[in-house]
């Protein structure tokens, strides 16, 4: 009997993945815990594993190309000569019309796929029909262009809406997928053709203009496709900004003693603590002593969490996720310093799990070590508030009408008015103060 294999949903906002590569090959046997292929979600790249066994029989999406959650992706069977055809054109048909459903009156109908030559019989049965673009095509795109000669362009629907959007001819493009078909990766390596230069014209160098004293070539315009990361991130945020009501508190934090308390730490062999470590230790002591801030809202009701799960902003390649420590309020500043290293070191290389980016309670976005003095952050979505973390600056005070200088950094609190007043975060700001001018408090 045959077993379909549909893209799953690895994290909660995913709707659509891009398949970036199959790790087995047809007619493979696979078994259970076997890592099938690699997905890039909104949030990172997964390494899938199968949970079923059997032979892979059948990829119908191709490596580089998109699928839409519980969209047919690959069959299995328990019989390597199984014949699949009958199976193959039911699950596509089916998967068409689930598609078609749900992206609503203005899905174009897909052509009914025509069955192949079966196998003959001898060695493993391969599925007697083979795909082209139709099963993913519920979706309303533009009209595929025809080349010169009359034959139809095979172009993945996100290649195709990529290079519309980029203005880049199909035609033009090389497909480096199955049977030449444009991919995403095709249209994101596009280089338009050099303009010739007209009859007469003299020709010359890069254009050149001055820049800090030198001189330096101007960049060509580009038109960036976004990735699925960037495309979320846009999404969420912008759905932040227009449905939560939210206001700023600032406040100037002396860090003459964390400074103190980093150099002797660091001074202890292989042992290195950074402000943000220290920065997210308080955080969490913060939140133990104002719980509301660590609250979530939930449309009728106000979750106030038990956890004190603590996210932080990493900035990657193509865009920002924000890996948690879990129980900041329990741990040590060593244990939350090395789990902190190996976080960023995961999401930098995209091999965050998804229970590592999935949740948090409060998130802390620290801008310092790039030169921030101060900024405000929005916030992730239900999460009440976001602590925006600027660089520590030397400063002149009177101390007694005596001149003095200090190190100090900036601290802007953002948030959610339906769940924390003015008071309260005024509250919580100055218990974070207290904390981080205090740090032996946090040993405690």
């Amino acid at each position: 009997m045959p077993t379909s294999m549909l893209m799953p949903s690895l994290s909660p906002t995913m709707e659509e993945g891009v398949l970036a590569k199959w790790l087995v090959k047809e007619g493979d046997f696979i078994k259970p815990g076997m890592m099938l292929c690699s997905v890039e979600t909104d949030k990172t790249t997964v390494d899938y594993e199968s949970m079923d066994e059997g032979f892979l029989r059948k990829i119908v999406v191709p490596g580089g190309s998109p699928a839409k959650v519980n969209q047919l992706i690959a069959v299995l069977t328990e019989d390597k000569n199984e014949d699949i055809t009958q199976y193959l054109e039911k699950a596509l048909k089916k998967d068409q019309e689930q598609l078609a459903a749900k992206s609503g009156p203005k899905a174009a109908p897909a052509p009914s796929p025509a069955p192949a030559a079966a196998s003959n019989g001898s060695g493993p049965a391969r599925a007697a029909y083979t795909p082209g673009p139709a099963p993913r095509a519920a979706v309303a795109v533009a009209p595929e262009p025809v080349p010169a000669s009359g034959g139809r362009v095979l172009a993945s629907p996100l290649a195709r809406r990529m290079a519309e959007d980029a203005g880049i001819p199909l035609t033009g493009l090389a497909g480096s997928g199955p049977n030449g078909r444009i991919i995403r990766a095709d249209v994101e390596n596009y280089k338009p053709p050099a303009a010739a230069p007209a009859k007469g014209a003299k020709t010359e160098g890069p254009v050149q203009r001055p820049l800090y004293g030198s001189l330096a070539p101007i960049a060509p315009t580009q038109d960036l496709p976004l990735n699925m990361m960037r495309k979320t991130i846009g999404k969420r945020l912008l759905e932040s900004t227009q449905s939560m009501p939210v206001f700023y508190a600032t406040m100037k934090v002396d860090m003459g003693a964390i400074n103190g308390l980093r150099a002797q730490l660091n001074r202890a062999p292989g042992y290195k603590v950074s402000v943000n470590d220290i920065v997210v230790k308080a955080t969490a002591f913060a939140l133990r002593e104002f719980p509301q801030v660590n609250s979530s809202y939930m449309g009728d009701f106000i979750r106030q969490n038990a956890n004190i799960d603590i996210c932080v902003a990493v900035s990657i390649d193509g865009g920002l996720i924000t890996p948690i420590v879990r129980d900041a309020d329990l741990k040590g500043l060593g244990l939350i310093s090395t789990e902190i290293k190996g976080l960023v070191a995961k999401a930098k290389a995209g091999k965050l799990a998804p229970d590592e980016y999935q949740g948090g309670t409060f998130t802390v976005s620290n801008l310092g070590m790039y030169g921030v003095d101060e900024f405000t952050a929005i916030i992730n979505p239900p999460q009440a508030a976001i602590l925006a973390v600027g660089g520590i600056q030397p400063e002149v005070y009177l101390d007694n009408g005596v001149a003095k200088q200090r190190d100090v950094m900036k601290m802007t609190l953002s948030s959610d008015h339906r769940i924390i007043d003015g008071a309260l975060a005024a509250q919580f700001l100055s218990g974070l103060k207290s904390l981080l001018e205090n740090p032996v408090w946090l040993m405690l």
